[in-house]
């Protein structure tokens, strides 16, 4: 929720094509990922729920990205994403290494290159800004 909410300010505040091409792509991918997350959840049957808004942590750093602009707002919005996409990439590895079997370890599986292509993006973009 964090990249697609944090990537749709980045489209409205950055003056940069290149944030903003690399905002819409994360709106598009992850708003991907997010329903099949919740489609391999309902799958699954595990009574587990997707939550449905930012835990207080993800939400003070949207407010803060809401607080910047210009240049700032960019390396922000870079190290946000660079750091959330590390720990997705973490938490993705593990469970599709050792997850319980089913459709949330599938999709954990399957998402993972998506992830970790968005990493390398990340990276690209960071040293060339």
């Amino acid at each position: 929720m964090f990249e697609i909410q944090s990537s749709k300010l980045a489209l409205d505040k950055s003056q940069s094509s290149d944030v903003k091409k690399f905002a819409q792509h994360m709106v598009d991918d992850h708003s991907k990922a997010g329903d099949g997350l919740k489609q391999a959840v309902k799958q699954a049957n595990d009574k587990v729920e997707v939550p449905a808004k930012l835990d207080n942590a993800h939400q003070k750093m949207l407010t803060r990205l809401q607080g910047l602009s210009g240049k700032k707002f960019d390396q922000a919005y870079w190290r946000m994403q660079r750091n959330g996409h590390d720990k997705t990439i973490a938490l993705f590895q593990s469970y599709g290494d050792g997850g319980k079997d089913g459709p949330v370890r599938t999709f954990a599986q399957k998402t993972l290159p998506t992830l970790k292509q968005h990493r390398e993006m990340i990276s690209t973009m960071m040293h060339s800004s």
